[in-house]
């Protein structure tokens, strides 16, 4: 027991932080201080909501070690050019979850800098570019083109995990002239931004 307890603390060591034990809201997580200036947005207000593993109906919770994930989108009414989803992981195991996780990304990063993106080869999708960033670890911003979902246009997302969370936001430009590389500057900065409010609005275990 005492192994496992000391492993647990090695392991949240590692990750630089406490684990997060409860998800702040939309409207904290992404307050108009942080979704001002999104390009192609119409309003600066946040909208969603946390679903836990017991509301999950539609069995979007099923990867074990997930107990929830918080889902937010700005834009107009008509269009979310920003979607932000944070999911949350099981931090009561001694962190068996969370380093299993990291290991993961830490394997897809390495992938991306060797040239093998999943996508091109599971989906009608081009990697038009990608590169690091600094929020969380193993994070990354990556720009596609074409699937079945986007007509063919462009759209980004950014990608990272910090202690025992995950955070997506994608991105879709539009039609406002953004060009690859300032939909890379801006996915990065936003993620910085995201980061910076979940550490402020999160719940600490």
């Amino acid at each position: 027991m005492l192994l496992a307890a000391s492993f647990g603390v090695v392991v949240w060591n590692v990750a630089e932080g406490r684990p997060y034990a409860e998800l702040p809201s939309c409207g904290r997580l992404l307050p108009a201080e942080v979704v001002d200036g999104v390009p192609g947005s119409a309003s600066s207000r946040a909208e969603g909501g946390f679903t836990s593993t017991e509301d999950d109906e539609l069995g979007h919770l099923a990867e074990e070690g997930v107990l929830g994930f918080l889902s937010c989108s700005v834009g107009g009414v008509d269009a979310h050019p920003v979607h932000v989803i944070v999911s949350l992981y099981e931090y009561e195991d001694g962190g068996e979850v969370v380093e299993e996780l990291h290991g993961e990304l830490e394997d897809e990063l390495r992938n991306r800098e060797e040239g093998h993106h999943e996508e091109e080869r599971e989906e009608e999708t081009t990697v038009l570019d990608w590169r690091p960033v600094s929020a969380g670890d193993n994070g990354y911003a990556i720009l596609f083109e074409g699937d079945e979902y986007t007509d063919g246009s462009a759209y980004g997302a950014v990608f990272f995990a910090t202690v025992n969370v995950t955070v997506t936001v994608s991105y879709t430009p539009g039609d406002d002239g953004v060009g690859d590389a300032e939909a890379l500057d801006f996915l990065a900065d936003f993620a910085g931004r995201v980061e910076r409010q979940l550490s402020r609005e999160g719940e600490r275990a």
